[in-house]
């Protein structure tokens, strides 16, 4: 770049290289500067608002999406980031259902009308079941596919994997092994990958990824298969019309008694799983609870590591009131990009605002690896949860080791599977309805040292023997609502 500094896309290159190396703010910097150099280009602009929604500048990036959409409509590239990044602000769930539906309506644009599949239309007979992921590796979604893959009753339904990861690792190997069938599809555009869809005859396909990175919705906007399922890797509708259900719960998503219900806000129809929407798989490689950092005397240390678009201002804010709540309490914020000194000033000022000193906070960037990850949940007292965006994976971390996490449930779907979590594991005690109960939740298990002790000394036990994690309870539940699909699809269909 010193050689050719007029060069955009030099600058879009060394972002990437710079966003691979936790450098977030100066990747950003270069990110600017190739869109300056060409201010006609959709792709650099979009790519800038994904750089700034990585480093909490959720606003502008937002605003940069709309910018592109309007020199390119159909552009899905920007309606997916648009529909996935909006959940990092509150905002009126109408425009936010609206983001998403013009992301289906993209997906779908020009695309012939779908032949006909030639399915057995049997109610009873053995269902084959495709999944749909590029997060078959040391990812979120693996933590919950797992468990699910290894409980499937194969006299029921005949499991496919279609795996699209970039880079696959032992996590990969694991899942490939549960599996029956297994179709390696990274080189597979979307419309040959709907065509092996239809040749392995798939009665149900299921989607893990939404409007996520590397997803394959563009598959489902063709009907690869008769009936298709969004699951588990969205918090949300995916706005495709030939997605037919979505699953979730009635905590998660409450059933409509009045318009502006959730079942209002969805494409799909909402088909809620009695036992919660997720079972949690932990990792061998967790470590044993540590005991109570804060002890007796000490001071108590809060925590969360949800990653950095979800530190929305209202969530550091709300945070703030339960420090000022707490006097001499701690918090410790884990995520990627916390070791960029530029974001790390734009957290720490935020607090300054109300008069949190720096000494109080204190941060983590990325570890060596997932047991020097797990550990830090041993120097958290109690957990608190983002809003409107809660934590997931996070949230079921802090629990495993012996964390207790306080959330607000909110109005959509992401600002509830905190309260979905909690239920499940009957602590319904950590779930607030307003800001004013959170920051009053906090105190009180705070000021109360000896029923944290208690918590956490018995709280691996309690998730264990909870929905969250019976994985034969879950799994059935999860068959069953294939089965109910597919009763309907032949009733109604055939």
């Amino acid at each position: 770049m010193a050689l050719a500094p007029q060069y955009a896309k030099g600058w879009q290159v060394l972002a990437s290289l710079l966003r691979q190396l936790e450098k977030l703010s100066e990747a950003v910097d270069c990110r600017r500067k190739a869109v300056a150099l060409e201010p006609d280009s959709v792709p650099l602009l979009v790519r800038l608002a994904s750089a700034l929604v990585d480093t909490r500048q959720v606003a502008e990036g937002l605003s940069l999406y709309r910018q592109a959409l309007a020199r390119d409509p159909g552009n899905i590239a920007a309606h997916s980031s648009l529909a996935l990044s909006s959940h990092y602000l509150p905002g009126d769930k109408a425009a936010l259902f609206a983001s998403h539906r013009a992301a289906g309506a993209a997906l779908a644009a020009k695309l012939p009308a779908a032949a006909p599949h030639g399915n057995a239309r049997e109610p009873e007979r053995r269902l084959r079941i495709g999944y749909v992921s590029s997060d078959f590796h040391l990812h979120s979604v693996a933590f919950f596919l797992a468990p699910v893959f290894a409980s499937h009753d194969a006299a029921k339904v005949e499991v496919f994997a279609y795996s699209d990861v970039a880079k696959p690792d032992a996590v990969t190997a694991k899942l490939r092994a549960m599996v029956p069938h297994w179709r390696d599809v990274r080189e597979l555009e979307d419309a040959a990958l709907a065509d092996q869809v239809r040749a392995d005859a798939i009665d149900i396909l299921v989607d893990l990824a939404g409007h996520t990175a590397g997803n394959r919705l563009g598959v489902f906007a063709r009907r690869a298969a008769p009936l298709q399922v969004s699951w588990l890797g969205y918090p949300d509708t995916t706005g495709l019309g030939a997605m037919d259900a979505r699953l979730t719960d009635a905590i998660a998503d409450p059933p409509s008694t009045s318009p502006g219900g959730a079942d209002d806000f969805a494409v799909e129809a909402l088909v809620r799983l009695p036992r919660g929407f997720l079972c949690y798989g932990a990792s061998d490689d967790a470590p044993e609870v540590a005991p109570l950092p804060a002890g007796s005397n000490r001071p108590i240390t809060f925590g969360s590591f949800n990653n950095l678009p979800k530190l929305s201002d209202e969530t550091l804010d709300l945070w703030t009131q339960v420090l000022l709540a707490v006097p001499e309490s701690r918090l410790l914020l884990k995520a990627r990009g916390l070791d960029d000194p530029a974001i790390r000033q734009g957290v720490v000022g935020r607090f300054a605002l109300a008069g949190i000193d720096q000494a109080r906070l204190r941060f983590a960037g990325r570890t060596r690896g997932y047991r020097d990850h797990m550990a830090l949940y041993g120097e958290i007292d109690i957990g608190l949860d983002s809003l409107p965006y809660n934590g997931t994976t996070t949230t079921c971390e802090a629990l495993w080791m012996g964390v207790p996490t306080v959330t607000l449930a909110g109005d959509r779907h992401c600002a509830r599977v905190g309260a979905s979590l909690m239920t499940r594991v009957g602590l319904e005690e950590c779930v607030a309805a307003t800001p004013e109960d959170y920051v009053a939740i906090a105190a009180q298990l705070a000021a109360d040292r000896q029923r944290l002790a208690d918590l956490r000394a018995g709280m691996r036990a309690r998730v264990q023997a909870s929905p969250l994690m019976d994985a034969t309870g879950f799994t059935a539940s999860l068959e069953a609502a294939y089965r109910t699909l597919w009763r309907d699809w032949c009733a109604h269909r055939g």
